[in-house]
């Protein structure tokens, strides 16, 4: 694709490259990001060309960087896997596999080598997870054997999980085996992504399965010629150089198909902490904040706060007879990641009455932070018989005019303006900062880009504790995967007016004066539309006012719980 130079569209393409090449040149990429999103159409031509960049560009990001920052169990992980699957380390040592591994390849098979009996497999085996071990090289690597079992060729995925800190003996990576490469499910997948036709996904199967086209042509009846240039057609559509490239794409399809996500270790539980099993076997961890025995509140977190709270706030709480039960929403922390990120507000409504139910509680008030509104909102309206009231501690409004995202602070009105152009992209920007999330002094960083903007919640950060939990709440981000806060990104930021039209319980917004984020002039402007919607103010606070004002926002929502009582 050519581009004019000198154009705003190349300066926008060298920022994404440079920041997927260079984490640290972040802080300048947000700045000729957001001015440019502004500017861009999102149906335009232009905004397509800016996407396939973005697409290149996350492809940089995943060589560069680790499936993930933390490990999940080896076993977990491998027996989410449907097909053969094993851990080895670097030296290619099988650390451990699951059982279709072990009826596949037998009990004796001790290292990856013992695949195949071919020396030369053996070696380019070893070559494969040595190049993954670079981390300029690709994060997965693909390689076809002839099976020692004599069942035929077999293709082998090898995924680096993490990078050793000492030496490869301390790497891990995850082989997975396959003699079949396609399947209805990825023949639906390739042809959805990449817009291919019927007769291409055809074509594209028989190549993959490793047709020659000799064979095709034979079958077919139609030219070689022919067949050569549809192929070249298809590779184009897909970006791809060759046959190689499909067989590989279609193998780790089949094999992320057939498989589960991997799930996370959630801790032991014990009275204040635990997990709630859904029937789809996903689980949504949680954890109580406050005194057990008195009255329990439902709290739902934003996208970078959390749910830590102090200890005067829990405190006040509990001189009020009341508690929190902070779940870690799919997507964040410890909780398994949802089924669709693109979806995570629809799936919360129906996961809704089983996490109720998993927690012992039949009807519930429910509190939130910031985005937490968004979810509140919507499991009252598919629960109304099951949640008794909102209270939105600085609580996001409906966003039904883009010209308000110029009013957010540089860290929000990025993250917003992206979500309206694409889920890819808030993805690929989510992504690129991924390191600032991972070490201190980036997440220091993005915590004064996000929460700098007001004086009262300037001056709270200073108290160790209260940044503390900052941090614990962009952890949660980290260690979820991205997946809640790309779902929250592209939800919460649009027009979810209905959610609230349509309430049957009263919402009751709590706001400080100093918000830059959730502004206390557009939850005044919201409610007056609304006969259920209520609006308290709070002055000197910004959007950490149940960390700044523990004493007074404790107050409001007991007065608030025991306002439902009394309706």
């Amino acid at each position: 694709m050519s581009i004019p130079e000198g154009s705003k569209l190349l300066s926008a393409v060298e920022a994404i490259y440079q920041t997927a090449l260079s984490p640290n040149e972040y802080e300048a990429f947000v700045g000729q990001w957001d001015s440019y999103v502004a500017k861009l159409e999102p149906g335009s031509e232009e905004a397509g060309h800016l996407l396939a960049h973005i697409d290149r560009a996350s492809a940089i990001l995943d060589r560069l960087h680790p499936a993930s920052r933390e490990s999940f169990e080896p076993e977990n992980l491998v027996e989410r896997e449907t097909g053969p699957a094993a851990i080895v380390n670097g030296a290619g040592n099988i650390l451990v596999c699951n059982t279709s591994w072990q009826r596949a390849m037998g009990a004796h098979a001790r290292h990856i080598t013992d695949l195949t009996g071919d020396s030369e497999e053996q070696d380019q085996l070893l070559s494969t997870i040595h190049s993954l071990h670079d981390v300029a090289s690709l994060h997965t690597g693909f390689t076809r054997l002839t099976d020692s079992n004599g069942n035929g060729v077999m293709g082998v995925t090898i995924r680096r999980l993490l990078r050793g800190e000492t030496g490869m003996e301390d790497a891990r990576y995850l082989v997975r085996t396959s003699h079949a490469i396609w399947s209805d499910s990825v023949g639906d997948v390739l042809a959805a992504e990449f817009n291919l036709t019927q007769a291409e996904l055809s074509l594209l199967e028989r190549i993959v399965v490793g047709d020659s086209f000799a064979e095709i042509s034979g079958r077919t009846k139609r030219s070689l010629d022919t067949l050569k240039t549809q192929s070249k057609a298809i590779y184009r559509k897909m970006g791809i150089g060759g046959r190689e490239d499909a067989v590989r794409l279609s193998l780790q399809l089949h094999h992320l198909l057939q498989g589960a996500a991997p799930r996370r270790a959630i801790r032991p539980q014990s009275e204040d902490q635990g997990q709630v099993t859904l029937k789809d076997g996903r689980r949504i961890a949680w954890v109580r904040r406050g005194r057990s025995g008195t009255r329990p509140l439902l709290f739902l977190h934003g996208m970078t706060l959390g749910h830590g709270m102090l200890e005067a706030f829990t405190s006040a709480l509990g001189e009020q007879g009341l508690h929190m039960i902070c779940v870690d929403r799919p997507g964040y922390g410890l909780s398994d990641p949802p089924v669709d990120w693109r979806c995570t507000v629809e799936e919360w409504a129906k996961l809704f009455p089983q996490l109720l139910d998993g927690l012992g509680l039949e009807r519930i008030p429910i509190v939130t932070h910031t985005s937490g509104i968004l979810y509140g909102c919507a499991a009252a309206r598919a629960w109304p018989e099951r949640v008794s009231g909102i209270c939105a501690l600085a609580g996001g409004v409906p966003i039904n005019d883009p010209a308000m995202l110029a009013d957010y602070p540089p860290m929000v009105r990025l993250l917003s303006r992206t979500a309206r152009l694409s889920p890819r992209a808030l993805r690929f920007v989510l992504s690129s900062s991924a390191a600032f999330y991972r070490s201190e002094s980036g997440r220091n960083r993005l915590i004064e880009r996000t929460y700098g903007n007001s004086e009262t919640d300037r001056i709270a950060l200073t108290n160790p504790g209260v940044r503390a939990y900052v941090h614990e709440g962009f952890g949660l981000i980290d260690g979820g995967g991205f997946d809640g806060f790309v779902g929250d990104g592209l939800q919460v930021f649009a027009d979810w007016s209905d959610l609230v039209a349509d309430l049957i319980c009263p919402l009751h917004y709590v706001i400080g004066d100093q918000d830059p984020i959730c502004p206390l002039s557009w939850a005044r402007a919201f409610a007056q539309k609304h006969a259920h919607v209520e609006v308290t103010p709070i002055q000197n606070a910004g959007q950490m006012l149940h960390h700044t004002h523990p004493a007074r926002i404790a107050d409001m929502v007991s007065t608030f719980a025991r306002g439902l009582d009394q309706g």
